[in-house]
C-alpha cells in the first residue's frame, strides 16, 4: 500500500508540474517549454514576390487597305491576274482562286505550288481582324459516284482551311463550305467558263456579322 500510494502521489506532482508549464507557456512567461523563437521558423519579413500574370501575344491587326494593297501587289508580282482575284464583299472582301491554281483536276490534294499562294493569304488572314469562310466550288461536269461534285468541292476547302491553320491562322477563326456546282460564276457553257466556276473563295468576313 505503502509502494502505491508514493507511486501514485509523484504521477500527480509530474502532471501539476507539466500543467503549470503549460499555463506559464501560453501567458506569455517562461517554463519548462523553450523559448517559442527557438521552435518557431523565423518569419519571412519580406513581401512575397508577385508573379506576373501571363498575357497572351496580341494579334496585330491589319487594316483593310493594307490587306488589299498588300494581296493587290502580290498578284501582280507573280503574274495572277487572271488566276487570284480580290473583291469587295457586303461583309469585307473575298480573295477568289481559280482551281488549276491549287489542284489538279478532279483532286483535293494541293499542288506543290499551291503555297505561293496559300503562304500569302495565310500572312494576311493570321493578322486580319476578320472570320475567314473557305468556299469550295466545282463546275456542272459530274464525276462518279453521283454526289462526288458536293464531296470534292468540301473536301477542296477543308483542304485549303488546314493548309491556312498549318501556317498559324487561329482555327477559331476558320470555317469551310462546300457549294458543288451551285453557285456558279458564269453559265456552264463553255470550257473557259467551267474553268473560272472551279474555284475557291477565301472570304474575310467582318466580326459583327457574327454577332
Amino acid at each position: 500500500f505503502i509502494v502505491l500510494f508514493a507511486v501514485s502521489k509523484v504521477d500527480t506532482e509530474k502532471f501539476k508540474a507539466l500543467a503549470e508549464s503549460f499555463q506559464t507557456v501560453f501567458s506569455g512567461t517562461s517554463g519548462i517549454l523553450p523559448e517559442a523563437s527557438s521552435v518557431m521558423p523565423p518569419v519571412n519579413s519580406q513581401p512575397p514576390t508577385r508573379i506576373e500574370p501571363v498575357v497572351p501575344r496580341q494579334e496585330e491587326n491589319m487594316s483593310d487597305d493594307e490587306m488589299n494593297q498588300g494581296m493587290k501587289s502580290f498578284i501582280e508580282s507573280n503574274n495572277l491576274q487572271e488566276m487570284v482575284a480580290i473583291r469587295p464583299t457586303q461583309s469585307g472582301f473575298s480573295i477568289r482562286i481559280l482551281d488549276s491554281v491549287l489542284f489538279d483536276t478532279g483532286s483535293d490534294r494541293l499542288r506543290t505550288d499551291a503555297a505561293t499562294v496559300l503562304d500569302k493569304v495565310s500572312e494576311i488572314a493570321a493578322r486580319a481582324p476578320y472570320f475567314i469562310n473557305i468556299e469550295g466550288h466545282t463546275d456542272d461536269i459530274s464525276i462518279p459516284p453521283p454526289g462526288s461534285n458536293w464531296k470534292l468541292s468540301t473536301d477542296r476547302a477543308i483542304t485549303v482551311l488546314n493548309y491556312m491553320q498549318s501556317r498559324g491562322v487561329r482555327p477559331d477563326k476558320l470555317s469551310a463550305s462546300g457549294f458543288g456546282k451551285y453557285h456558279p460564276l458564269l453559265p456552264n457553257i463553255t470550257e473557259q467558263n467551267r474553268a473560272t466556276n472551279r474555284r475557291v473563295e477565301i472570304n474575310f468576313i467582318s466580326p459583327q456579322y457574327f454577332d
